[in-house]
């Protein structure tokens, strides 16, 4: 058949078209769509030949493309907004070149894989049934992704915007396969995932998924638990956001300097044998569930919850719990903690308290244990803390601390302290009660303690108010000017201290009954004159006395003859005795006498001198022979030689007798020049019956108070040394 010229041209156009797409394919060359079209249709490009995989493909804006069949070219850059690119259930290949997305809507099925460098700076979709997967390095800079189709990465993913965020269609989820790693850093912002997230990687020591800066949410949840490795440096920020938070799986691990936030509805549940190790845990307005012990620097919390059994561990970074829940577990704080706000603890939880803890504000609801190793300082204006079932332990050094505040705060929980317990302005009301087994407690002047103190160690000090009574069994009370209690019972183990600086001596005052036993210790600084009767306690009512009063002795020879009345005891200073006179020929032979108007006779007088004499007249009688109150004594010794007398034991002299019912308070001295005396001390009635025999030892120059307890009240009584 003879060739037309028509047909000619069109074989000639049509081979140099193949030869332009065969240098095309050879060299590589950038291919633009002219119109919107098909892809297998030559026409559709400025080439006039069908892109090939060495073509760098540009989309200008306005153009859409739809497949016919699997395609290729070295890289893709689509400008503009809303392009759509309609795979229609076929492959589309992007080689190693440099692509760029600044709009997309990949829809009709099918995959579309980009295998070298991309950037997102724009919004994308990617519809249902559709694939979207990146296999090289990927920067996604600006704009939102649409899912309802998966996006899966297979390289680098770099997150560098400022305000991103994610939409979820059905079917749509991010999904980190093997090998790939998510990298949130660069920007500032917030970026917001609300695709479900998948991370096929299992946790090694590179991260998979990492926040550098500004914030990643995965609101979305998780496609399954998470069982990668989670890293969040210092200024990221992983946000656990959504009604489907993510979860994780054993052995994953969430670590770094940086902060995990538990937003919203979000909830974070920690398995057993998973890790989570950050920086800092952000309660805003999400649940962290513990399996598993986990370790924070620090905590904050606008409002949030934590439960489960494992053990969250705070370090030393400055925490704060306004309106967190503890509902289980262990909670250990071993930094500053600011309470400001509700803190809630569950019956089943322990909070325990390492280091600088202040309550400035709000309220406390606790019905779990709250132990304080660290300074628990209380400085709000006025604060509660009802009775809810907890107990407060304030552990061996230890400080709990009402300062600052002028109000009243109030911890309704019962509190046992061991170690100071200090109330330095306004009022700590207790009305669950203190024991204090150790340590002390002070209330300083003007302040005051409310609720009832029971003392079985240590000791409570101060000059302020205790507005409930205080049981002292077996610690010692010192105050330290006058301190104000509203009763008062001393054990047999219990001691009351008091300190005299002429002219003021500590005081216990108590506004309602004092019952008494144990021990009354005198400290004296500056000695009163003789005869100051000082009071050192008050009370309105009560019975008893103290077992044994210690430092009634001053240093030039006075003493403290303890009384007892009904308004409280006093201390009656009493002068030292004059000196007895010198011997002449020998020492003086000292003489006995018994209670009544008949003296003893004096006993054999020392080496060298005959034996004395004396009488004693009035109550009671000496027995050493010196003078004494109520009655005198002479004695005169025999001639002998005027070598010194050899010291001997001492009879020992009564001072003075006072009877108050069935107490009799008996004040002993021992001659100074002796080597001691060593005596009983028989308490008899007026008809001679024994009522009393006790075993007394004094040193040399030392006086005694002993005070003996009666089985019946005699009007009047015999008392004599044997």
């Amino acid at each position: 058949m003879p060739i037309s010229g028509e047909m000619l041209l069109r074989s000639v156009a049509l081979a140099l078209a193949g030869l332009a797409s065969t240098a095309a394919a050879a060299s590589g060359a950038t291919v633009t769509l002219t119109s919107s079209g098909g892809w297998h249709a030559p026409s559709s490009w400025d080439a006039g030949a069908i892109p090939t995989a060495a073509d760098d493909v540009v989309v200008p804006a306005g153009r859409d493309l739809s497949l016919t069949a699997d395609a290729v070219a070295r890289s893709l850059t689509i400008s503009g907004v809303g392009t759509v690119v309609d795979l229609a259930g076929h492959a589309l290949a992007i080689g190693p070149g440099a692509s760029r997305l600044t709009s997309l809507d990949a829809r009709g099925g099918g995959t579309l894989t980009v295998e070298g460098p991309l950037a997102i700076a724009g919004s994308i979709a990617v519809g249902a049934t559709t694939t979207l997967r990146t296999a090289g390095a990927t920067t996604w800079s600006a704009g939102s992704v649409t899912l309802g189709g998966p996006w899966q990465n297979a390289g680098s993913l770099a997150i560098t915007g400022v305000a991103l965020s994610t939409a979820v269609q059905p079917g749509g989820r991010l999904q980190n396969l093997a090998g790939g790693t998510i990298d949130r850093h660069t920007g500032s912002g917030a970026v917001t995932i609300t695709a479900p997230f998948a991370d096929d990687n299992a946790a090694g020591p590179a991260p998979s998924l990492s926040v550098r800066s500004g914030s990643l949410s995965l609101a979305g949840g998780t496609v399954q638990p998470l069982a990668s490795h989670v890293r969040v440096e210092m200024g990221g920020v992983l946000r656990i956001a959504g009604a489907t938070p993510p979860a994780l799986a054993p052995g994953a691990v969430v670590d770094g300097p940086g902060a995990v936030e538990l937003s919203g509805a979000g909830v974070l549940a920690v398995p057993a044998g998973a890790t989570l190790r950050v920086g800092t845990l952000a309660f805003a307005g999400g649940t962290l569930d513990l399996a598993e012990d986990v370790t924070a620097t620090r905590i904050t919390s606008t409002t949030g919850t934590r439960r489960g059994a494992g053990r969250l561990s705070v370090g030393t970074g400055l925490s704060d719990a306004t309106n967190l829940v503890l509902a289980g577990g262990v909670t250990t704080v071993a930094g500053p903690l600011a309470l400001d706000g509700v803190l809630t603890l569950g019956a089943a939880a322990l909070l325990r308290l390492d280091g600088a803890t202040t309550w400035s504000a709000g309220n406390l609801a606790l019905a779990g244990a709250v132990e304080n190793a660290g300074t628990l300082a209380v400085t709000c204006g006025s604060c509660t803390a009802p009775a809810a079932g907890g107990t407060l332990l304030n552990l061996p050094g230890a400080t709990l601390e009402r300062r600052l505040g002028v109000g009243v705060a109030s911890l309704g929980l019962p509190v046992v302290t061991a170690g100071r317990l200090a109330v330095s302005t306004g009022t700590l009301n207790l009305p669950g009660g203190v024991e204090q087994t150790g340590g002390t407690t002070t209330v300083a002047s003007g302040a005051t303690l409310g609720g009832g103190l029971t003392l079985t160690g240590g000791a409570l000090t101060g000059a302020g108010t205790l507005s409930g009574a205080v049981a002292n069994v077996a610690g010692t009370v010192d105050p330290t000017g006058t301190l104000r209690v509203a009763g008062y019972v001393q054990g047999a183990s219990g001691t009351l201290h008091v300190d005299v600086a002429w002219p003021a001596n500590d005081r216990l005052t108590v506004a309602g009954a004092a019952a008494l036993d144990g021990a009354l210790d005198v400290a004296t600084a500056l000695r009163p004159p003789a005869g100051t009767v000082l009071t050192v306690l008050s009370r309105l009512s009560g019975d008893g006395f103290f077992a044994s009063v210690a430092g009634t002795a001053m240093a030039d020879g006075s003493t403290y003859a303890p009384a007892l009345g009904a308004d409280g005891v006093r201390l009656e200073v009493i002068p030292p005795p004059p000196a007895p006179p010198a011997p002449t020929g020998g020492d003086t032979g000292s003489t006995g006498g018994s209670t009544g108007s008949t003296g003893s006779t004096g006993s054999t007088g020392g080496t060298g001198g005959a034996a004395g004499s004396g009488a004693a007249t009035g109550t009671p009688a000496p027995a050493d022979g010196t003078a004494t109150t109520g009655g005198a004594i002479t004695g005169t010794g025999g001639a002998g030689p005027t070598a010194a007398p050899r010291l001997r034991a001492g009879t020992g002299a009564i001072v003075r007798v006072r009877l108050r019912a069935r107490r009799v308070t008996v004040t002993l001295r021992c001659g100074r020049r002796t080597t001691g005396c060593r005596r009983w001390l028989l308490v008899r009635d007026v008809r001679g019956r024994r009522l009393s025999r006790t075993r007394v030892t004094l040193r040399a120059g030392a006086t005694r108070v002993v005070v003996v307890r009666l089985a019946t009240a005699p009007g009047r009584v015999r008392v004599r040394l044997a």
